[in-house]
C-alpha cells in the first residue's frame, strides 16, 4: 500500500517517518529474497487473486479466489529466482517437490511454482526501490502435477 498506492506512511520507533527506500532496505534485512517476493506478490494481486501466508503450508503464499472466508485456497505457491546475487538460495530438487505436492495435496490444493526472472546484470547496490523500478522482471508460472515428475531427475 505504501509502494503502490501511496496511501501508507510507516514511522519507526521514533517517529521518523520511513521512505519507500528505507522501508524496502529493512524488508531486505528481515528477508533474504524480499525483492522476490515482492514480485510474485505484485504479480499474483495483477492477476486479482487474494494473497495470505503460506507458511503453514510449507510455501510462500496462499492464492484464494474470493478470500479465505468464501473458500478454501486453490493454491500453494513457492517463490523462486534467478537472482546471481543469491549464492546461497539451495536449488528445489524433486524430492523437494514431492514433499511439497505431499502437504498440498493432503490439504486440498494444488502447487504453483513462481521463477522471478533477473534483469541482466542486476546488481542489488545499485538497485533503486521506484516506480518503474520491477519492470525489467519477469515471472513464470510452472503448475507441476504430482505424477509428472521423477524425484532423481530434477
Amino acid at each position: 500500500m505504501q509502494f503502490c498506492l501511496k496511501c501508507l506512511t510507516i514511522s519507526n520507533r521514533d517517529g521518523k517517518i520511513l521512505s519507500t527506500k528505507d522501508l524496502f532496505d529493512v524488508f531486505q534485512k528481515q528477508k533474504r529474497n524480499f525483492i522476490s517476493t515482492f514480485i510474485a506478490y505484485c504479480y499474483l494481486k495483477s492477476k486479482g487473486w487474494i494473497i495470505k501466508s503460506g507458511l503453514k503450508f510449507a510455501g510462500d503464499f496462499l492464492l484464494y479466489k474470493e478470500g479465505p472466508q468464501a473458500y478454501h485456497s486453490s493454491y500453494v505457491v513457492t517463490v523462486q529466482d534467478d537472482n546471481p546475487e543469491n549464492t546461497d538460495q539451495i536449488p528445489f530438487t524433486g524430492r523437494d517437490l514431492q514433499g511439497f505436492h505431499r502437504v498440498a495435496e493432503a490439504s486440498g490444493k494444488d502447487v504453483l511454482i513462481l521463477t522471478v526472472r533477473y534483469p541482466k546484470g542486476f546488481n542489488s547496490q545499485d538497485f533503486k526501490f521506484q516506480d518503474n523500478a520491477f519492470r525489467d522482471f519477469s515471472v513464470t508460472e510452472s503448475r507441476p502435477m504430482r505424477f509428472t515428475f521423477n524425484p532423481n531427475v530434477i
